[in-house]
């Protein structure tokens, strides 16, 4: 029985996390693991890097509903002593309603304000399109999304 009350419970809280972000816009944090990122290699002009970090709801880096996962690359091709890079990346969303695809030249800097063009997306996010605002929080570190689709997703045209 306490195990099919915790099933629910959990079903319930994944259902309200894939609610809270199945919108036409939304915002979420991601903030770096070094666990989960790697460097993928490097030629006399830049590195690449691959790297899947946590998201979750808000605006808050100590936030806790997870909203799911950034996965992606970067090629950094322009640093500072102060660690701060311009990158090129392809990032991928993933959210339990399915993936929004974005990328174009990411400066990580301090204080950092740009958009970038949404490219696609799977699932409730099928055929997406629109713009990603990244806020730098703390350069290499956070980020904040604010992801503003051209059209509701399907998840928002029906009950969950």
């Amino acid at each position: 029985m306490k195990t099919a009350v915790a099933i629910l419970l959990l079903s319930a809280l994944a259902l309200a996390n894939a609610q809270s972000i199945c919108k036409k816009s939304f915002t979420v944090t991601e903030n770096y693991v070094e666990k989960t990122s790697a460097l993928v290699g490097c030629t006399d002009a830049e590195c690449t890097y691959a790297f899947s970090n946590p998201l979750v709801v808000g605006t808050s880096a100590s936030g806790k509903t997870k909203a799911g996962d950034n996965i992606g690359t970067c090629t950094v091709f322009s640093s500072t002593a102060a660690g701060e890079n311009r990158s090129y990346c392809m990032m991928s969303l993933k959210t339990p309603s399915g993936i929004i695809n974005f990328g174009g030249e990411f400066p990580d800097f301090k204080n950092g304000d740009f958009t970038m063009p949404v490219t696609g997306g799977t699932g409730a996010f099928l055929g997406a399109s629109g713009a990603v605002r990244c806020q730098v929080v703390k350069p290499g570190y956070t980020w904040t999304y604010t992801v503003s689709l051209t059209k509701a997703p399907t998840c928002a045209s029906r009950r969950i």
